[in-house]
């Protein structure tokens, strides 16, 4: 009795109500903009200039400092940390680079195979 109650219920939630369906049904579709012609190639000037612009500032950057970073947490108390970074010189590049990493490891197998004691 009860599975058929929970059934019914849950076929009903399903089911849109009429009065929701009115009210998207009553929801106004908003008025269409259209561009002209020459507003359109307006647009896609300015668009291409400032593109052009912003691979001319990239080029004259030159080279930026790159890298990455990373964390690890895992079960049994594991953590870790890693970042590395290439920075550019006027003649190569130099890398850095570091790492730490902890682990309840052996201090969980220390506990579990250490001999007991007669209490």
């Amino acid at each position: 009795m009860q599975r058929r109650r929970h059934l019914i219920l849950a076929m009903a939630l399903t089911v849109p109500t009429s009065a929701f369906a009115a009210q998207t049904q009553a929801a106004a579709v908003p008025s269409e903009h259209r561009l002209t012609p020459a507003e359109v190639e307006q647009v896609l000037a300015e668009a291409a200039a400032r593109r052009e612009a912003a691979d001319k500032a990239e080029l004259n950057s030159g080279p930026k400092v790159s890298g990455e970073i990373g964390f690890g947490i895992g079960t049994g108390g594991y953590r870790s940390a890693y970042g590395a970074v290439d920075v550019p010189l006027d003649d190569g590049f130099a890398s850095f680079s570091f790492s730490s990493e902890r682990s309840n490891y052996n201090e969980r197998w220390k506990d579990r195979f250490a001999p007991r004691r007669n209490r």
